[in-house]
């Protein structure tokens, strides 16, 4: 789909119905390896690259433990940064003090929100 060349200077993007954590592993040289992605979410992504302009901001809503919270946020940096478009994080309640009171484990799931600012291409 083509949106004749428009961009948006505010981007809301709620992947909490959206995300399947998937975690695979490999043997490499080094020993057992993990990697991670999340289903759904990486097309969405690179569609919303292409339509955020620069200076715009992505406003990314997700529902994750803190472990997944962390990768995911790799996710987004590789997708931007494969497309030659730097990020920069603004704004984050993910490691809020409520998370450490509440929850000592990594696996409990939390609404988190993150706010990236899309610098020069």
């Amino acid at each position: 789909m083509h949106m004749n060349n428009l961009r948006f200077g505010l981007i809301i993007f709620n992947a909490k119905s959206n995300i399947v954590f998937r975690s695979s592993s490999y043997t490499s040289l080094y020993g057992k390896r993990y990697t991670a992605s999340f289903k759904g979410v990486h097309k969405h992504l690179v569609f919303l690259s292409d339509l955020l302009q620069e200076g715009g901001l992505l406003f990314v809503t997700a529902e994750l433990s803190a472990r997944d919270y962390h990768q995911f946020l790799n996710i987004v940096k590789c997708v931007f940064e494969r497309r030659r478009r730097s990020l920069s994080i603004v704004y984050e309640n993910a490691c809020s003090v409520e998370d450490s009171i509440l929850c000592n484990d990594q696996t409990t799931w939390y609404l988190r929100s993150v706010c990236f600012r899309l610098g020069c291409p």
